[in-house]
């Protein structure tokens, strides 16, 4: 099918499938419709037994993460019609304790699953007897947000730590720190690594104040760069092809890296945000998923799908 895409040109569009976690399911959509105002019944939906805290994607391999396990799956069989039954498509699945919330991150290689005090790596091709791997956070004792990135020099992902500082955030990344320095009083921060450029963003959380803001630093770089400040009241962050969204229950904060701009949103109420190769954003915002237009600067709403409430969000092309 040719469609008019976001660019305003009439190309073939990537047919990609939405995953969005509802409670115990993941459901899954095809973007294509959702993107054309059409009707927004799943293709199929998996019950996953339990809450589903968050979930990340990677060549054919789709994670998520629940209260006690991280489980991973295979998507091959996924098409905009049927999807396979949850079992078949099961190719792992790693027992741990997430009961207070989580989350993951990816690196080139490996996924990251962070619960509470404790954080776990596994390589994205592992057996399922394979043991999680934890990761010592001891020399991290305040708050912390953890990330993997991929160090081009040893051809390894490496840990990636946003923490408190004395005087607002900084960012370890082997022996070095870099400081992030406002706001001055940070409350919480997020990470995340985009594998398409190999920067990460980083949120950190004014905890006195209305100025949460949006760093993003190329790992060896000797400073991060500040991409703006929104009162978010914030919950999450997530990037790809090279933009970033930082999003909260006040509102949503844009930085378009091929824009080179950083605007708010009009959205609130975010609890997840995930991109669609033809740059299309999906924002869950409560019981509502917004789908907007991402070539513009800032990206405008296209449709608002009432219904459609989501805790996480990921999605996938077909092959």
């Amino acid at each position: 099918m040719i469609l008019a895409g976001c660019t305003g040109t009439f190309e073939p569009e990537t047919p990609v499938v939405l995953v969005g976690a509802a409670g115990h399911e993941l459901r899954f959509y095809d973007a294509g419709a959702l993107n054309r105002g059409q009707a927004a019944a799943p293709i199929g939906s998996w019950d996953l037994g339990e809450a589903i805290l968050d979930l990340a994607y990677a060549e054919g391999r789709l994670f998520a993460l629940t209260e006690t396990r991280l489980l991973r799956f295979a998507t091959a069989d996924v098409t905009l019609t049927a999807v396979p039954n949850v079992a078949a498509a099961k190719t792992g699945e790693w027992a741990l304790s997430c009961g207070d919330g989580g989350y993951l991150r990816l690196g080139a290689r490996e996924v990251l699953a962070v619960c509470g005090d404790e954080a776990w790596r596994l390589s994205m091709s592992a057996a399922s007897g394979d043991a999680l791997l934890p990761v010592d956070l001891t020399a991290y004792p305040g708050w912390r947000a953890l990330a993997l990135a991929f160090d081009e020099a040893a051809a390894t992902d490496r840990l990636v730590v946003l923490e408190g500082a004395a005087s607002g955030a900084a960012l370890r990344w082997k022996d070095a720190t870099i400081a992030l320095g406002q706001p001055a009083d940070a409350g919480r921060g997020w990470l995340f690594w985009d594998p398409a450029t190999g920067r990460l963003a980083a949120g950190v959380e004014d905890a006195l104040g209305s100025a949460d803001a949006l760093y993003q630093w190329t790992p060896g770089d000797a400073a991060a760069t500040a991409l703006g400040q929104a009162d978010l009241d914030p919950e999450g962050l997530y990037g790809a092809f090279g933009d970033w969204v930082f999003f909260g229950a006040k509102g949503a904060l844009w930085s378009g890296g091929s824009q080179k701009t950083t605007k708010a949103l009009d959205a609130f109420g975010v609890a997840a945000a995930w991109l669609h190769p033809d740059l299309y954003l999906y924002l869950a915002e409560g019981g509502r998923l917004g789908v907007f237009d991402a070539a513009a600067s800032p990206p405008e709403r296209l449709f608002t799908r009432y219904g459609l409430g989501f805790r996480a969000l990921s999605g996938f092309p077909l092959r």
